[in-house]
């Protein structure tokens, strides 16, 4: 996925080359939204992956069965 922002024109005469790169093309906005958008979703996958280890630490430590 390529998440994309600026002239809504500029992002269209770009989405050959962005195809060439990626299966879909977002647009999220202005100048600069495409990487804020980016920052979000690399914040939430590691929140997710914390969120899984802290887990899998307590399940190991409180002696689970890993077969659950």
């Amino acid at each position: 996925i390529i998440l994309t922002g600026g002239p809504k024109q500029a992002i269209g005469d770009l989405e050959p080359l962005f195809l060439s790169m990626g299966r879909k093309v977002v647009y999220c906005g202005e100048t600069g939204q495409g990487s804020a958008m980016k920052m979000t979703v690399n914040l939430l996958l590691a929140v997710m992956m914390e969120g899984l280890c802290e887990s899998l630490n307590l399940a190991q430590q409180l002696n689970l069965d890993k077969d659950l």
